[in-house]
């Protein structure tokens, strides 16, 4: 599998983004289905049969049944960022695991770690005879520079998920605060970032 971010610009708050998609049977799995030839994402990476992972740091699987166009209506003007997964070739690349760790209620996240050992050198650098000490130096960054910036994305992506429920819930009963929507799209930029970090 690999991990991608697609922006697109929403130049006008009544813009469509130009795609279809569908909830896989008895799962929480988004699918896009099609994307528009003359929409915002044509030419852009999301294609048909991607998993969208979340939108302006959202997970869309967290998102009440019913509630994604919603949400996808009332995305601000300015960048969209999708975080898709798709499925690659055998050894086009590397795959690191990392694990988000929930605390003892289950309900946050304190840490992640890694799944991947030091010792577990990928098959295809060694293929290409990769020296160990460049594995270590790869895997070394990995742990103590990408790690962090995951759980930070992470964190992020709860706080967002948490305040977009709150806002969502006040938009249907039309008790809108402009200083939440304000805070709530401002943690979505951000977190849209963060995952753009992640995934470079």
């Amino acid at each position: 599998m690999s991990i991608l971010a697609v922006t697109a610009t929403k130049p006008r708050a009544d813009s469509r983004l130009g795609f279809k998609y569908e909830r896989v049977v008895n799962t929480s799995i988004i699918i896009v289905t099609a994307v528009n030839e003359h929409g915002l994402f044509s030419g852009t990476d999301l294609k048909r049969g991607q998993e969208i992972i979340s939108i302006n740091g959202t997970r869309p699987q967290n998102l009440e049944r019913g509630t994604m166009g919603a949400f996808l209506a009332l995305l601000p003007t300015g960048n969209v960022t999708f975080i898709v997964k798709s499925k690659i070739p055998p050894n086009d690349g590397v795959i690191f695991k990392c694990t988000a760790i929930p605390d003892r209620s289950g309900s946050q996240i304190h840490g992640t770690r890694m799944e991947t050992g030091i010792d577990d050198m990928p098959k295809i650098l060694k293929d290409a005879s990769v020296p160990r000490e460049k594995w270590l130096l790869i895997y070394t960054l990995i742990s103590d520079e990408l790690m962090p910036v995951s759980f930070k994305c992470v964190k992020s992506n709860e706080t967002y998920n948490r305040d977009m429920h709150l806002y969502l819930r006040l938009k249907r009963s039309n008790h809108t605060d402009a200083t939440l929507e304000k805070a709530v799209h401002m943690k979505g930029v951000q977190t849209g970032i963060l995952h753009n970090n992640v995934t470079i």
